[in-house]
Order: C-alpha cells, then sequence, then structure tokens
C-alpha cells in the first residue's frame, strides 16, 4: 500500500476530528483524552488544537488514515521539549510503515525548529507502539503508574524521550 505524508492545516480539520475521535473510541487505553469528553467538544476547540499543535497525516490516495502531532510545551524553561502526541493509524494503513514516516516526518519537524527533546507516553502494555518508539530512538525513562483510569481500571504509562541533539537530528 503507498502512502504520502503531509503536513495538516486547517482545511484538514473534518477529517482531524473524525480520526481522533474513531481512535477515542477504538482505543480508549492510548490516549488521556476520553471519547465521551471530546465527541462533545465544538468544532471551534478543534481549530484552537490544531493552531496549537503541529499536526502530519497519513494519506492513502485522498483519504486521511493517520495523524500525529507535536505539542510544543509552554514558553519558560521547558520551551527546547515538545510532547509527540495522538499518534493514531486505521487498521486497514498499521504494517505498512506508515507511523514510522508520519513519526520521522515530526522529528525532523521538531529539529528544524530547533527544539532539543521530544517526550512522548506509551501505554505500558502496548508493545507495538512501544517497540516502535524505541527503533526510532526515542528512550524509556520512567513509567507513571496508575496514569489512566478507564472504567475502574487503571493503566500504567511509560514515560519515553528523544534527544535530538545527542542523535545529531
Amino acid at each position: 500500500m503507498s502512502f504520502t505524508i503531509r503536513r495538516l492545516d486547517p482545511t484538514d480539520l473534518p477529517a482531524v476530528r473524525a480520526l481522533r475521535l474513531e481512535a477515542l473510541q477504538a482505543h480508549p487505553t492510548a490516549f488521556g483524552a476520553s471519547y465521551d469528553t471530546e465527541s462533545k467538544e465544538e468544532l471551534e476547540s478543534y481549530y484552537r488544537r490544531l493552531g496549537n499543535l503541529i499536526y502530519v497525516g497519513g494519506y492513502v490516495g485522498d483519504e486521511l488514515v493517520g495523524i500525529s502531532a507535536l505539542m510544543p510545551l509552554p514558553p519558560g524553561n521547558s520551551a527546547h521539549i515538545t510532547k509527540l502526541v495522538s499518534v493514531y493509524i486505521q487498521e486497514k494503513a498499521r504494517g505498512t510503515g506508515m507511523s514510522s514516516a508520519m513519526i520521522q516526518t515530526l522529528i525532523g519537524i521538531a529539529s528544524r525548529l530547533k527544539f532539543e527533546q521530544i517526550i512522548l507516553t506509551v501505554e505500558a502494555g502496548n508493545s507495538h507502539a512501544s517497540m516502535l518508539y524505541e527503533r526510532l530512538g526515542f528512550v524509556a525513562y520512567g513509567r507513571h503508574p496508575k496514569s489512566l483510569k478507564i472504567a475502574g481500571r487503571y493503566y500504567d504509562e511509560l514515560l519515553m524521550h528523544l534527544d535530538l541533539v545527542a542523535a545529531g537530528a
């Protein structure tokens, strides 16, 4: 399956929202946000989010089937760090290399924007995702116990980072 990766903009908002809600509903343990809360948000809140995040999308033809984003930390002493968030690929596009391509695109963007680190969290039981991040150079540096609580059940998250300076990115 061939695909393309490109940076998303406000014209992509309807497709981003639909894909994000699909992700939250299908894989609630992969996200800090919940479908119930986010599905009730006004479309304007998505415009604000898209404006604050650096989204890339994976396309098969004209169809958006994958999203991922960088969330720069607020100005101040942590302004050199950005966080990888909202990574999701529809099942039909998994195993194609799209996830890796999207994240590598974001690593390149982070480097060009002079970020020094990318951090992320991943549900501790999601070995496919954590192995992908490790292959891309991310290193686990901690575990947040009971980070998520969904339907009365707790889930731990691994904390990972990529040092862009050390990686020469």
